[in-house]
């Protein structure tokens, strides 16, 4: 039977302002220009695609967590968090985090901790003490974070991407998470398909090159049937 550990959130996703995960309005408008769109900028993309690429990220980072932690978890989506502004933060992905055994997670990853004691230090001090213009929230001394980890949602969430980062940089492994990431999630979610007219210009504009289109898809399969001449 499945146990709720906790909530978390994922640190390693970078949100989706001007980011790796931002739509690809590029591609987008290399599509129009060859179908002879002019309207690009009345185009929005459906935000259906920011909750999809969530999803898949869960779905991705579980069998991430589950490799490089050595631990037998399931992460649910649960929701998306986008702010009006990016002045101060960015879109966070919270997901339940469930384990058949919770001792048997417990004890592994106070094994990698162990392990990795100096390296999880030296993260958590680095991402967590505070400075000039930021002020943190949370201890940025590792002992204080031993006894914790578990019951505090926050604890749990940094330290299991910490863990993967330092598993990650031992092995030699330079590309970001994100980055290793990217490729097969937009393989299954590509913004390019989200797309939309969002004005009645924009609209009619979609419609006519869409009516141009199939008369010239019939023209070409007429003429197939066409018998050749010697």
């Amino acid at each position: 039977m499945k146990n709720l550990v906790n909530e978390i959130f994922l640190p390693s996703f970078q949100g989706f302002y001007e980011s790796i995960w931002s739509p690809d309005w590029e591609m987008i408008s290399i599509d129009h220009e060859e179908r002879g769109i002019t309207l690009t900028d009345d185009w929005k993309i459906d935000e259906q695609y920011f909750t999809d690429l969530a999803r898949e990220y869960v779905s991705y980072l579980q069998e991430v967590y589950r490799n490089d932690l050595g631990v037998d978890i399931t992460l649910e989506f649960v929701e998306l968090v986008r702010p009006k502004e990016y002045n101060f933060t960015t879109d966070k992905i919270y997901c339940n985090l469930y384990c058949n055994n919770v001792k048997k997670f417990t004890d592994r990853i106070n094994t990698l901790i162990a392990e990795n004691y100096d390296a999880v230090g030296e993260y958590i001090k680095k991402n967590h003490s505070s400075y000039s213009g930021f002020i943190s929230f949370m201890s940025a001394d590792v002992n204080d974070w031993l006894d914790k980890w578990l019951e505090d949602d926050r604890q749990l969430s940094c330290l299991l991407y910490y863990l993967v980062e330092i598993l990650r940089n031992e092995r030699g492994e330079l590309e970001s998470l994100d980055s290793e990431l990217c490729y097969p999630i937009h393989e299954s979610v590509d913004s390019f398909y989200y797309a939309y007219p969002a004005t009645d210009k924009a609209r009619e504009e979609l419609k006519a090159v869409e009516l141009r289109e199939a008369q010239e898809e019939a023209m070409r399969k007429y003429q197939l049937k066409l018998p050749l001449e010697f």
